[in-house]
């Protein structure tokens, strides 16, 4: 080799040296750059497995989210003493104060950026878990607009009221017995932040739950709406596979992705020490279904109808949302006896539906759903009835000796009940005859018909007395103002006897004694009259 091709090849080597030396360097430097501003502007990230993002809790719920803080030092002045950072727009002392309508229309300039979207992970639907391939509920369409623009949350609690009978609209569910905090800055994880009725923020799960419950208990309907947010998705696709509509947080459909909106964080506000940050487009949706094979979830969606969304997005928004949920479910029901009444005859008591979890009788465990209490003694009768979601219905009831009926008429007999015990036995009388006596024992017939035989003929003897008051009365008519002869002192002193043994009965009240008296006294003076003659 001669000394040029050597100089050569050792030129080249030297190039190529330089030249991979320059690349690691620019390569170092871009990695420096690059963390430097992953520093400066951090995404949020939202791991399923490990669910941990922004501050404040849901009452109530069964879990828990600690604040991750997202800070950027450039921080610019919007408006009104609101200050927004590139992350989530912060409220100063004076931003704070400000009513609803201002604090939205700061959160509707903020824009998803890279340091306010919320990125979740492990967000894949296990499939696994669930027994069928497709399923839909027959659940009605219920829109939101145009009354309640911002209520999604109250409209699908209405859709999900609605399938189970409850007769109420979702503008009377908004009125009555949504808590807002009147277009006032607020907490939403307990009030609904503003209006239903026009452009605001909303509320998550408790203030739907409590809305709920409060209508259930007003109308006394075996219903109980329960917040079970952070359960884990594929648990709501059960729920749904047993017929059970679930009420969900996500976001609004994006046009021009075609699938629900990438959630944001945009404003950012203190109520009682807890610092709270607002998610946009914070939704409400029900999840009435899904398709395995297509990975979809079917959802009634208050601003769309009911739709398809791809099924892992709906599962990656519902976590991006704090895993928000309501569910509704059905109370035990307990009938043929009602809480706190109070029986003389045994009773039938039937429990339903029938998939039960427990049903005790005094602490004692019922084999079957339908049993019977034995009546016409003094007893207290405790039902506890546990489904198999855990929810319970108690039932306390009474039984007491059927003579107790009878208590009012003490000292009453046929002897001498009289027209003013009248409306007393009458109301003994159908309170026995209101006794339910289709499970009755031979023993408790046999009182009740006694019982009903002994005010019958009470009342017949008060009948009577009556009657007989009625023919003295009619029998005096016919002397008044006649010429007595000698041949009506026979009939006048048969008159007079009757008088007196009448008004000797015990049957006979006051009063009408006193109209005998006065019969008496005439009927003894024609007596004399005639006697004179």
């Amino acid at each position: 080799m001669s000394q040029d091709q050597k100089i050569s090849i050792n030129t080249k080597k030297i190039i190529t040296y330089v030249l991979c030396a320059a690349l690691a360097i620019t390569t170092a430097l871009v990695s420096v750059i690059l963390v430097l501003t992953l520093l400066k502007n951090p995404p949020t990230f939202f791991n399923a497995n490990n669910p941990s993002y922004i501050s404040g809790s849901s009452s109530g719920s069964s879990s828990s989210f600690s604040s991750s803080d997202i800070t950027n030092p450039n921080l610019h002045k919007y408006q009104n003493g609101l200050f927004v950072p590139g992350a989530a727009t912060t409220l100063t002392e004076e931003g704070a104060k400000q009513n609803v309508d201002k604090i939205v229309e700061a959160a509707e300039g903020i824009e998803p950026e890279r340091s306010n979207k919320i990125i979740v992970t492990n967000y894949k639907v296990d499939k696994t878990v669930l027994t069928k391939k497709q399923t839909k509920i027959p659940v009605n369409y219920l829109s939101q607009n145009p009354e309640l623009p911002s209520g999604c949350e109250i409209t699908a609690l209405t859709t999900v009221m609605n399938y189970y009978g409850c007769d109420i609209t979702k503008t009377d569910m908004a009125k009555r017995f949504l808590e807002t905090s009147d277009n006032k800055i607020g907490n939403f994880w307990e009030v609904f932040v503003g209006e239903p009725t026009k452009k605001g923020f909303g509320c998550y799960a408790k203030p739907i739950m409590d809305a709920a419950n409060k209508y259930f208990q007003a109308t006394n309907t075996s219903l109980i709406a329960k917040d079970y947010s952070g359960a884990q998705f594929e648990q709501l696709l059960k729920y749904v596979e047993k017929d059970i509509p679930v009420i969900i947080w996500s976001t609004t459909y994006n046009p021009e992705t075609d699938t629900l909106s990438d959630p944001y964080a945009t404003v950012k506000w203190s109520i009682d020490g807890k610092e709270l940050e607002w998610i946009d487009p914070e939704h409400c949706m029900v999840l009435i279904g899904y398709d395995l094979d297509r990975d979809v979830a079917i959802v009634s969606d208050p601003q769309r109808g009911i739709v398809e969304y791809s099924l892992n997005i709906v599962k990656a928004r519902y976590l991006a949302l704090h895993s928000q949920c309501v569910v509704i479910e059905e109370l035990p029901i307990v009938s043929g006896v009602k809480n706190g009444e109070t029986y003389y005859t045994t009773q039938c008591v039937t429990v339903s539906p029938r998939n039960l979890a427990s049903i005790t009788l005094n602490g004692r465990k019922m084999d079957s759903n339908v049993f019977l209490i034995d009546g016409n003694r003094e007893e207290t009768y405790r039902i506890l009835v546990t489904n198999l979601s855990g929810n319970t219905t108690e039932i306390e009831v009474y039984t007491k000796d059927i003579t107790t009926l009878m208590e009012p008429l003490q000292g009453i007999t046929e002897k001498n009940a009289s027209a003013n015990n009248k409306d007393l036995i009458n109301s003994v009388l159908k309170k026995i005859q209101a006794c339910d006596t289709r499970y009755n024992s031979a023993s408790e017939t046999q009182t009740i018909n006694d019982m009903v035989t002994n005010c019958n003929l009470m009342l017949e003897k008060i009948e009577e007395a009556a009657k007989e008051l009625s023919r003295l009365k009619k029998e005096m008519t016919k002397y008044e103002g006649k010429e007595l002869t000698y041949k009506d002192s026979e009939d006048l002193v048969k008159l007079l006897d009757d008088i007196m043994a009448h008004r000797s009965s015990e049957n006979v009240t006051t009063a009408q004694k006193n109209e005998l008296i006065k019969m008496q006294t005439k009927c003894e003076g024609w007596v004399k009259k005639i006697q004179s003659k």
